[in-house]
């Protein structure tokens, strides 16, 4: 039966205040314990870059120094995100159109750009290794002292700050402008907010959050366990990796059982008579969730709607607490009729302390992007 949500205790947008960056502190010294300690490719098997923290007085943010190499996972490179998995998407999305021995020209002329002036040799912000990372609290006064350092330890690389979106940045994408970042064009997101959907009205919704409760999937609370990593990251890779794209994140079992214990991601499991049948991943935040995983046996019929079931999960804990849900890019018509609106997100790059060259390479990127979005508005994604 479908439930009721309230949505109270749902808060009002506002400015960052002490109690949110304590608690944000807490949650990313409890990510730097557990991930900076280790190398990177410990947890993601498609990287090559190493830890580095920023320490201010009242935060502190992990750094990931990536090294410029080929064929890295898109959440962890310039050349990977903006040119090869989406010279990837465009042969799948647009095999036997005319437009796509053009649209692929355009992406390897990116890509020379992008290795020419070495743009993929960055110092990513606040990198959590997901593909929505958590809003990090940054007034001004810190995002000048964090810029000020980090352009001192690292004269050689652009700082790029990741997933920020003009409804769920809190301001932080006008604070990176102010402080002389470029906004540069990342991909269109999907955002589902509770306050403006009724979702009583909506058919698809219900249907999912109806085939949730009744299939006995969620029984035992769809909590995960340590037991669990093993099919978790056997059942995301199937997915993910070996059906969808190389230049998604490969996760390794030491991710998912550091994001389950030390309680980085919130994980639901849908279990069938014989174990394990799928799961969903999401980071909680104070005012918004971003959904970050998502596996399933992919030899199970289809009839059982697994991934619409993960979805509800995700839903269900949006309407339950009122808060905004990320639901990342992709499966656009999915997520359209479930409520969700487009939203595009931008990677906040600050280059101003580079050559000549390499600021100009910037902006030409950030132009062509700009290009590429209205060329395929409604039509690519």
């Amino acid at each position: 039966m479908v439930q009721n949500y309230s949505r109270e205790g749902a808060r009002v947008p506002g400015e960052w205040e002490e109690e949110a960056v304590a608690r944000f502190a807490g949650e990313v010294n409890r990510f730097i314990s557990l991930f900076c300690c280790r190398r990177p490719d410990t947890f993601l098997r498609n990287t090559c870059s190493h830890w580095d923290v920023w320490r201010g007085r009242r935060l502190s943010l992990p750094l990931l120094v990536v090294d410029g190499a080929r064929n890295q996972a898109a959440i962890c490179s310039i050349r990977s995100h903006y040119a090869d998995y989406t010279a990837e998407e465009a042969r799948r999305r647009l095999r036997g159109r005319l437009q796509l021995p053009v649209v692929l020209v355009g992406l390897a002329a990116l890509g020379r750009l992008i290795d020419t002036f070495r743009l993929d040799r960055v110092v990513f912000v606040n990198h959590w290794l997901l593909s929505s990372n958590p809003t990090p609290p940054l007034d001004l006064a810190t995002l000048a002292h964090m810029t000020a350092d980090l352009r001192k330890r690292y004269p050689d690389r652009a700082l790029v700050i990741r997933s920020l979106n003009p409804l769920t940045g809190r301001g932080l994408l006008q604070t990176c402008s102010a402080e002389g970042f470029q906004l540069v064009r990342s991909r269109r997101v999907w955002i589902f907010d509770p306050k403006y959907c009724d979702y009583k009205k909506n058919r698809d919704i219900l249907r999912d959050l109806r085939k949730l409760h009744t299939s006995g999937s969620d029984r035992n609370g769809m909590q995960a366990t340590p037991d669990d990593v093993p099919l978790l990251a056997s059942q995301y890779r199937q997915l993910y990796v070996a059906k969808y794209s190389r230049y998604n994140p490969d996760f390794t079992e030491e991710f998912f059982h550091a994001t389950l214990v030390g309680n980085i991601l919130e994980y639901r499991t849908l279990r069938g008579a014989d174990g394990l049948d799928g799961f969903v991943a999401w980071y909680d935040g104070r005012e918004e969730m971003a959904g970050e995983l998502v596996g399933y046996d992919v030899s199970k019929p289809r009839e059982l709607g697994l991934f619409r079931q993960s979805m509800a999960a995700q839903f269900e804990a949006s309407l339950r607490t009122g808060r905004r849900l990320n639901l990342s890019s992709g499966n656009s018509s999915f997520k359209r009729f479930r409520g969700a609106r487009p939203v595009l997100e931008y990677d906040a790059v600050y280059c101003r302390h580079l050559p000549v060259g390499v600021r100009t390479a910037w902006h030409s990127l950030s132009a062509l992007l700009l290009l590429w979005e209205c060329i395929t508005r409604g039509r690519y994604e």
